[in-house]
């Protein structure tokens, strides 16, 4: 039961791994065209929302191996990919991905509520 929750949550894994990735250049290309918008917005304030959740995010960033082997890179041998899987840690995966979404929907509050000041 323990390794088949951890294939289902391989999806999971795969998707914040990925998203982190995107994320980081997408927050900054935000920030870009708000400024260049005439949107007031405080690149400290999402640096200090994104410190708050750093340590989930180096776990996230540990999943690399995980996710070349076993999530969206499969690699050829059997037992690596199984070894990759066991690798995932049930608990981290669900606070991750809790620290992950809450950060991204505090991201998108303090967009919209700039946005909605500058429309005043």
């Amino acid at each position: 039961l323990n390794f088949a929750l951890k294939v289902s949550l391989k999806g999971l894994v795969h998707k914040l791994y990925e998203y982190n990735l995107l994320s980081s250049n997408l927050l900054r290309r935000l920030i870009v065209f708000a400024h260049t918008s005439g949107i007031q917005v405080s690149d400290q304030d999402f640096k200090a929302e994104r410190r708050k959740y750093k340590a989930h995010f180096r776990k996230l960033n540990k999943w690399s191996s995980i996710r070349n082997t076993a999530t969206g890179h499969y690699d050829k041998n059997t037992i690596s990919q199984i070894e990759a899987l066991n690798e995932i840690k049930i608990e981290e995966v669900f606070s991750v991905a809790i620290a992950f979404f809450a950060s991204n929907i505090a991201f998108l509050k303090m967009l919209n509520t700039v946005r909605s000041n500058s429309l005043l």
